[in-house]
């Protein structure tokens, strides 16, 4: 299998955050994250106001999922570019981690993705990227199964070693748990039953092309595909609310008994019924 010399690549530096792409922007969080210790939890909310309201969830998905596949991706790049992409040329290396999570795990067509994180790289005006980029990512398609069927081969946990040793020790059905974990999370709606009957929204939600299932839960709701809050018909309004399933469970079974005059609030359970 060919690999590619990483050695010829420079970084131009000083290129200010507003002038990149989504792409271009993951690949720079993705460097925080991993060359500084940095949260994404900490850095996603500093450049909001440099990314398209529709294309937050965009970055959101390739940050985090890069982050949760990582030593996945990880192995793909080693079998694919000769020497580790170290110092200024660290930036490539998460340039190619975005376009492989794109690949095999988003619902985007191959040759987008490829052309997104290609087109990245002038974004981050460091064009003597582009070859690098495109050369990789277009080879791992076409060798695509013999890579990963390698890969595989050794079942990963995608975990801290300390967390799977702890699993191990208190739980014989570990690697379900560790399976089931690394599932991407659901959207789950909570709907306010005060402004809308659960199929009245369920049908608003159609309108707009947006398909959701129903649950045992009687206010509960579930995105096909994850989209961005903004897009959801009356949000503005509190007609619904992002809240997972086991936290509108919490709420309806525990049943919390307020005083008339109490300070404190439970905010879904207020949703669901008056509390005073």
């Amino acid at each position: 299998m060919k690999k590619f010399s990483s050695k010829t690549i420079k970084v131009k530096n000083s290129v200010k955050m507003t002038a990149l792409s989504t792409r271009a922007i993951a690949a720079n969080l993705i460097l925080q994250v991993l060359d500084e210790g940095k949260s994404l939890s900490a850095l996603i909310p500093e450049v909001q106001l440099s990314v398209k309201a529709q294309d937050l969830p965009l970055l959101q998905e390739i940050c985090f999922g890069v982050c949760r596949v990582l030593p996945r991706l990880e192995q793909i790049i080693k079998r694919l570019v000769d020497k580790p992409l170290k110092g200024k040329t660290r930036i490539v290396h998460c340039l190619l981690l975005v376009g492989l999570y794109q690949l095999l795990y988003m619902r985007v067509p191959a040759h987008a993705a490829v052309d997104e994180v290609v087109n990245a790289t002038k974004s981050l005006k460091s064009d003597s990227f582009r070859g690098l980029v495109n050369a990789v990512l277009r080879r791992f398609l076409r060798e695509q199964d013999e890579i990963l069927a390698i890969i595989d081969k050794n079942w990963q946990t995608l975990h801290p070693e300390w967390f799977v040793k702890k699993l191990k020790k208190a739980y014989p059905n570990w690697r379900e748990i560790i399976e089931a974990n690394n599932q991407k999370p659901p959207m789950w709606l909570r709907v306010n039953s005060q402004k809308n009957a659960l199929e009245t929204y369920r049908a608003l939600l159609e309108e707009q092309g947006i398909s959701a299932k129903t649950s045992h839960h009687p206010n509960a709701l579930c995105l096909d595909i994850p989209i961005a809050v903004q897009k959801l018909p009356h949000f503005e309004e509190g007609a619904v609310t992002v809240q997972d399933l086991s936290a509108q469970w919490a709420a309806t079974l525990l049943e919390p008994k307020m005083r008339s005059g109490s300070s404190m609030l439970v905010r879904h359970q207020a949703v669901r019924r008056p509390i005073f």
